[in-house]
């Protein structure tokens, strides 16, 4: 909504959230409003040839706000980085300044006395949640766009990122590689991948010293140190089979290994 304090040519209007399905938020959705707000402006501005004025940007949400109006450094890795990156500039390029005001919400559930801002604030929420149910209706499908003022993207099998985080990237394009490998891998074959309870795991890896973490790590990508090549500063894990016979014998396989007897000496 953009309008003036006497309410009169009020400008409504309601946009679905661009992104993936994974990228959407409440956080995100915010940020959406405030993209549109500004891009509204900017034709207003150009419109009218307005070259100064102030206008206020109000919201509920205050860590929306503060992320908004301050001017800190940008990380490739924000979930939000791209549409963050079209706010900044767009504020950048428009004529007019810009003052962020926080109003509370749900007054009305509350059973608080509402302000101007907190009405218009109401009305707003209702414009959103009837748009939703509209676009849940008509299953409105998720689509991540270039912004105009994001002058760069990247792209992943044809999908555009909304950030650029290693880990993330590097799981949209392996994956399935990757879990194809593991799944038939040596003599512990692994049917599901949603089967591993990935943080257990993790956690009770945390609790190993660094010697039995080193000795997992070996064990599950085949790295597998046998006698003499298997130390570990002054400690030496001795296994009770010889080197020529296991290759000999071609039992050098993951489940071989954690089978055998193993002492330390």
């Amino acid at each position: 909504m953009v309008t003036n304090k006497k309410d009169r040519d009020a400008l409504m209007g309601a946009n679905w959230s661009p992104g993936t399905k994974e990228d959407q938020t409440p956080y995100r959705s915010k940020l959406t409003g405030v993209d549109y707000i500004l891009a509204v402006l900017a034709i207003l501005v150009k419109r009218y040839s307005i070259k100064k004025g102030v206008i206020s940007i109000a919201l509920d949400c205050d860590s929306v706000l503060k992320t908004c109006a301050k001017l800190d450094p940008l990380s490739m890795k924000m979930k939000i980085f791209d549409i963050l990156q079209d706010i900044r500039n767009r504020l950048d390029m428009l004529l007019i300044e810009v003052l962020w005001r926080w109003v509370e919400g749900h007054l009305k559930e509350k059973g608080k006395t509402m302000d101007w801002w907190a009405r218009r604030n109401f009305e707003v929420d209702l414009v959103a949640k009837a748009y939703l149910k509209v676009c849940q209706k008509e299953e409105q499908p998720f689509r991540p766009i270039q912004y105009k003022y994001k002058h760069w993207a990247v792209y992943s099998k044809q999908v555009k990122q909304s950030n650029i985080h290693p880990e993330k990237l590097y799981g949209k394009i392996f994956h399935t590689h990757t879990t194809n490998y593991w799944n038939s891998h040596h003599c512990i074959p692994v049917p599901s991948q949603s089967n591993i309870h990935r943080e257990v795991n993790r956690l009770a890896r945390k609790k190993l010293t660094p010697a039995k973490r080193r000795f997992v790590a070996k064990v599950c990508t085949s790295c597998i140190g046998v006698d003499h090549t298997l130390k570990y500063s002054s400690t030496r894990i001795m296994l009770n089979v010889r080197v020529a016979d296991m290759k000999k014998n071609d039992l050098a396989t993951n489940y071989y290994v954690l089978t055998i007897e193993q002492k330390i000496i």
